[in-house]
C-alpha cells in the first residue's frame, strides 16, 4: 500500500511538473511572438505628391538625405516619431520622414518624374489661350485670355499628372515628353 501511494504521488508531482513546463513553454512562446511583432513595427507608406520621400539622416530637412522612400506598396517600418517627423526603416537604412506625407495603405507607384510635369504649359489657338503652371510645391495655377483663374494642388499616379483643384475637381493628365493633354487638348510646354 505505501509503494501504491508512493507511486500515485510521485506520478502526481510528474504530472503537474509537465504542466508547469509546457505553460512556461507556452508563456516564453507568447513572449516571443509578442517581442518578434514588436520588433517588426507597423508599415508606413509615401503619399508624396512627387513619387517620393526623402529619408534623412536626422529629422530636419537640412540633413543629409540617406534614401529614399517611394510612393507604392513597399512603404516602410515605423520605428517611432519625433514631432513632426518619423523614423523609419527603407531597405534596411533608418533614417527621418515628414510624417505628414505618410498613411497607413499603400498607395500607386509612380512612373514619372516630377520635373516633367513642373513649369509653364501653353494651349493657344486663334480666340485666345491658357497657361496651366505647374509648381515645385504641389500646387497649380491656371488662368485664360477670358480672365478664368483657378488653382489647386497635383500628385503624380503611375504615369499620370493628377490636378485637384480647390472646388475638389480632379483632372488626369497624360505628360508626354513636351506635350501634356489636360482636359482634352493638348498643352506645350512653354
Amino acid at each position: 500500500m505505501k509503494k501504491l501511494l508512493l507511486f500515485a504521488t510521485t506520478m502526481l508531482l510528474a504530472a503537474s511538473s509537465v504542466e508547469v513546463a509546457v505553460a512556461k513553454e507556452s508563456v516564453n512562446a507568447e513572449k516571443s511572438a509578442v517581442e518578434a511583432v514588436a520588433v517588426a513595427g507597423p508599415r508606413v507608406y509615401s503619399n508624396c505628391y512627387d513619387g517620393y520621400l526623402n529619408v534623412r539622416a536626422q529629422p530636419t530637412t537640412q540633413s543629409q538625405i540617406v534614401g529614399r522612400l517611394t510612393n507604392g506598396s513597399e512603404g516602410a517600418e515605423l520605428l517611432g516619431v519625433e514631432g513632426t517627423w518619423s523614423k523609419v526603416r527603407v531597405n534596411g537604412v533608418v533614417g527621418y520622414v515628414a510624417s505628414k506625407y505618410l498613411q497607413s495603405t499603400p498607395t500607386d507607384p509612380v512612373y514619372i518624374d516630377a520635373s516633367i510635369v513642373v513649369g509653364e504649359w501653353v494651349w493657344t489657338n486663334m480666340s485666345g489661350g491658357a497657361i496651366y503652371t505647374i509648381k515645385s510645391n504641389g500646387k497649380f495655377t491656371f488662368e485664360n485670355t477670358s480672365g478664368t483663374t483657378r488653382s489647386g494642388s497635383w500628385y503624380l499616379s503611375y504615369n499620370k499628372l493628377v490636378l485637384k483643384y480647390s472646388n475638389g475637381a480632379k483632372t488626369v493628365c497624360t505628360p508626354s515628353g513636351d506635350t501634356m493633354e489636360i482636359d482634352g487638348w493638348d498643352y506645350y510646354k512653354n
